[in-house]
């Protein structure tokens, strides 16, 4: 049992044992097995940065994580206007939940009020139709971290110029190649830092826009309209749902692990892909219920299967204001392996 672990069964009690530019964007769209349509171009901006960037150390051995928030496809579902605020009252809990998982920010109901923070300043979540971003924690610790390798990727229906305005208000200058660069130094050696937590920002056309921890990230991903996925990004793009998220290479016998569902109806499937023959009783939340972030509310998953190079499980949630967390989240392994 991990340190994670622990705080997670804090807020998430077990109900078993565990044992038991203007105008509309065109969408580059591509359908990928029964995942339906799936904006690959955005997965292969945050895929080329993922290729590209110095290999990291984690104390669970994960390597990469990446969420995907399709907010147009949730508007639809939970009835909302199509320029629906993501934050807000009637369906928006659930809508901003799915947001700010991809754009590092804390959202939890235990939290309180949890809302775009800074990013607000410059972006109008009315017009944001998608975002993907390097991230994969629903709340707690590594929520809203920004490393130098991390990217946001969005498409949004916000022209790039009124983005561009309103962060040279906030100190950002423009580089030689167009990118828009805060300097992060320190109060009284300079400028003040500047209020959006990502010092690069670059316009990738056709109202994609990508925000980075770095210039060096930013410029990669903005190349990399057309890299080929990492197997993260791969399986995020197979999944179905609105909100998805997923974690991989873990080091050990596990590839990637996922999770998309839908924001209505609540229900999903967790996906863990091998590099082995996979065995439907080695994951660990297989034909079992959990209780969900909001009071009273559940998370059941369906007997696990095992098919071809990986092991899934459907799942149905209660839980009308949160996205369902990654098994990741809770515990080290989902699956064990042998």
């Amino acid at each position: 049992m991990t340190a994670l672990y622990a705080v997670a069964l804090a807020a998430v009690a077990l109900s078993g044992c565990l044992g038991g530019e203007g105008g509309e964007p065109e969408r580059n769209v591509s359908n990928f097995g029964e995942g339906g349509a799936t904006d690959s171009r955005l997965l292969a901006h945050v895929s080329a940065a993922l290729r590209a960037r110095p290999a990291i150390e984690d104390p669970e051995g994960w390597s990469e994580a990446l969420a995907y928030a399709d907010l147009d496809a949730a508007r639809k579902q939970l009835g909302l206007p199509s320029d629906a605020s993501i934050s807000g009252s009637g369906g928006r809990p659930l809508l901003l939940s799915f947001a700010t998982r991809p754009l590092f920010r804390f959202s939890s109901a235990i939290g309180g009020r949890p809302t775009l923070g800074p990013l607000s300043d410059v972006l109008d979540g009315r017009r944001i139709a998608l975002a993907v971003g390097t991230n994969f924690a629903f709340s707690g610790p590594g929520a809203d971290e920004i490393s130098a390798w991390d990217v946001l990727v969005l498409r949004t229906r916000q022209p790039f110029s009124e983005i561009a305005g309103l962060l040279r208000r906030e100190g950002y200058e423009e580089a030689e190649d167009a990118l828009l660069v805060a300097d992060r130094r320190p109060p009284g050696l300079g400028p003040h830092p500047p209020t959006v937590p990502f010092p690069a920002v670059g316009d990738a056309g056709g109202g994609v826009v990508v925000f980075a921890g770095s210039p060096r990230a930013a410029r990669v991903a903005l190349r990399g309209a057309n890299a080929e996925l990492t197997e993260t990004a791969e399986l995020l793009a197979r999944l179905s749902g609105a909100g998805r998220v997923a974690r991989g290479p873990s080091g050990r016998c596990v590839v990637a692990v996922g999770l998309g569902e839908e924001a209505k109806p609540r229900e999903g499937e967790l996906v863990v892909v091998l590099d082995r023959p996979p065995r439907a009783e080695r994951l660990l939340f297989g034909g079992r219920t959990y209780l969900g972030l909001s009071r009273g509310s559940e998370v059941t998953f369906d007997e696990a299967t095992a098919e071809g190079d990986r092991v899934s499980a459907r799942f149905t949630s209660t839980d009308k204001l949160n996205a369902t967390r990654l098994p990741v989240e809770n515990v080290a392994r989902p699956y064990e392996c042998p």
